[in-house]
């Protein structure tokens, strides 16, 4: 795993074996070996806390993104290769992803299409891909009316496949 940042706790000396199942429990390390008297500890709210804090993420230009399809890439990666506009989406479409100020300023998001993170806010970005890229706002509904007709395509083909009568299927034996 990859941290932009790194939380420390401090716990009493006699909690500190059974804080350290339970992290174990939680992360599941590869190179730990099963704890002989593994117990379930009720420690939700500090799951919780720590899941939280680690999960928000300000990303510079040597970041790892490892979102979705862009395992193993950085953001100067994606501005080097033009992908401004993807960057953009995961902004607005991701509460816990943030970026520095510089970064956003160069994908065109100025202060008055910023947003108030941890948040989300998916009509600001079609407003903000309407203003900064209409060629690609077209782009994307060809390519949804295109995704809807294959899907409808392959519903009817499953359709007519399951048609379990006899005289459909006797159509494809006479030939």
């Amino acid at each position: 795993m990859q941290w932009d940042r790194v939380k420390t706790q401090y716990y009493p000396e006699d909690k500190l074996d059974e804080m350290e199942r339970v992290w174990i429990q939680y992360f599941k390390p590869v190179l730990n070996l099963k704890l002989k008297h593994e117990k379930k500890f009720k420690s939700k709210t500090i799951v919780k806390s720590y899941k939280r804090y680690m999960h928000f993420r300000k990303l510079t230009r040597k970041s790892f993104i490892d979102i979705g399809g862009y395992k193993h890439t950085t953001v100067n990666w994606m501005l080097d290769a033009g992908k401004k506009w993807e960057l953009a989406k995961l902004y607005y479409n991701l509460s816990h992803i943030t970026f520095f100020d510089d970064i956003l300023d160069e994908i065109g998001i100025t202060l008055e299409w910023r947003i108030e993170k941890p948040g989300t806010n998916k009509e600001k970005l079609y407003e903000f891909s309407e203003a900064i890229f209409p060629d690609r706002v077209e782009y994307q509904r060809k390519r949804f009316k295109v995704v809807q007709n294959e899907r409808s395509k392959r519903i009817l083909k499953q359709m007519i496949i399951n048609d379990s009568r006899k005289s459909y299927h006797r159509k494809f034996n006479q030939k």
